[in-house]
């Protein structure tokens, strides 16, 4: 006999009764509410149809006696759980016990009836295990969505990672074979205009010319040396010789360093470091990097005449260093992806320098991979200050810092 497909809560039940009186009832108001019934008064018939031998193909509730002539309620229990794991099973006993309930319990049956029956609490155990059954149907169908989203998506993640990785190659072997050839036109062109007594004088067009070539060469040696430190970030290679440093030093020779483009738009760059300024644990090449970075970034972005201040001060056992400027300033929207990969804000004048978006974010890493935080408070039109920390050595003994790379 097969269920009704109009009602959701039709099913299958299968009684295991061998009082005849008692069966009989159970199979006329389960049909008349839509069920299809399968009645059994025997061990043969109750296996037949558990296995399938008789056509049975789904058992979904098993209402069944705790003692049979030749079976026992639980032998069912067990027969039925394993063909059909979520069927529900209810036992029905005139022999009662604590202990019986409790077994049937704990081997997976849904409920447990006293004879004489109470025909309306044991229809209300039927609708209660189909609602049960409906919302385990329900919650499986969503799990083998989510199972199988969470397998396309792992799918996708391992081709995003293995194009990541090719990529990450291609650029790096791109950036290497860059370098030499540009290290080679950056150093001539600067003898060329430094060293006059030995490579002979210039005429005004071929100097300006020279100081185009110089200009864009530095700009592409900057996007180069970029690139490389992404992909060394990318694979873990950026290794970090810690040693105690005098910043004091490094941040003058970082002004030096940017004097120039400063003085280009007229910008005053001003130190205010204190006499005492403890000592910091970091690399000198990579915490030079992060203050040039943040003062080419200063200078570049703000307009003819600005101010830009380096400042320090020791903080919580690390020294906190501070780059302002009185440029254009940052919108919030922008500070909060300010330390992406490829991010430049959309203003005039970002758009009239050249820049790869890759500074900041290298400066971050660099920052916390020496175990400072770095962060920024911007007002548009008013200016803006980059903040980090670093470990002074006064506070921290020794530190690891960085794994083996090139």
């Amino acid at each position: 006999m097969s269920p009704q497909t109009g009602n959701t809560h039709t099913a299958n039940i299968m009684i295991a009764e061998d009082d005849p009186g008692t069966r009989t009832t159970l199979t006329v108001i389960l049909e008349d509410d839509g069920h299809a019934v399968f009645s059994c008064e025997n061990r043969e018939e109750a296996l037949k149809c558990i296995s399938g031998e008789d056509g049975t193909t789904q058992i979904d509730i098993v209402v069944s006696d705790l003692r049979l002539p030749d079976l026992s309620g639980m032998e069912i229990l067990t027969a039925l759980k394993a063909r059909f794991p979520d069927a529900a099973f209810i036992l029905m006993s005139g022999y009662a016990t604590l202990e019986t309930a409790v077994q049937a319990v704990n081997q997976g049956a849904f409920s447990y009836h006293v004879k004489p029956l109470d025909i309306d609490s044991l229809m209300g155990t039927i609708r209660n295990a189909l609602d049960q059954q409906r919302l385990i149907s329900e919650n499986k169908g969503l799990l083998v969505m989510l199972q199988r989203s969470n397998d396309e998506l792992a799918e996708k993640n391992q081709l995003l990672e293995e194009a990541g990785l090719a990529k990450m190659q291609i650029l790096s072997t791109a950036s290497h074979e860059l370098k030499t050839p540009l290290t080679s036109i950056v150093g001539y062109v600067d003898r060329m205009l430094l060293q006059r007594q030995t490579v002979g004088d210039l005429n005004d067009r071929q100097e300006r010319y020279l100081e185009i070539v110089k200009r864009n060469s530095y700009r592409l040696k900057a996007l180069v040396d970029d690139l490389l430190d992404i992909s060394r970030i990318e694979s873990g290679g950026i290794v970090l010789a810690v040693a105690s440093i005098d910043v004091t030093v490094e941040i003058e020779d970082a002004v030096r360093s940017v004097q120039t483009h400063a003085d280009r738009k007229n910008i005053e760059v001003e130190m205010d470091l204190p006499i005492d300024l403890p000592l910091v644990l970091a690399e000198r090449f990579r915490f030079s990097q992060v203050i040039i970075n943040l003062l080419s970034n200063a200078c570049k972005y703000s307009m003819e005449g600005a101010k830009v201040t380096v400042s320090a001060a020791p903080h919580n056992g690390s020294v906190q260093f501070n780059v302002s400027d009185t440029g254009i300033g940052i919108s919030e929207a922008d500070q909060a992806r300010l330390f992406s990969q490829f991010f430049q804000a959309e203003t005039k004048l970002t758009r009239e320098e050249s820049g790869t978006g890759l500074g900041l974010f290298i400066t971050k890493y660099l920052v916390e991979a020496h175990g400072g935080n770095i962060w920024v408070d911007s007002q548009e039109g008013v200016g803006t200050t980059f903040s980090f920390t670093i470990p002074s050595d006064t506070a921290v003994e020794s530190v690891a810092i960085g794994v083996s790379g090139e």
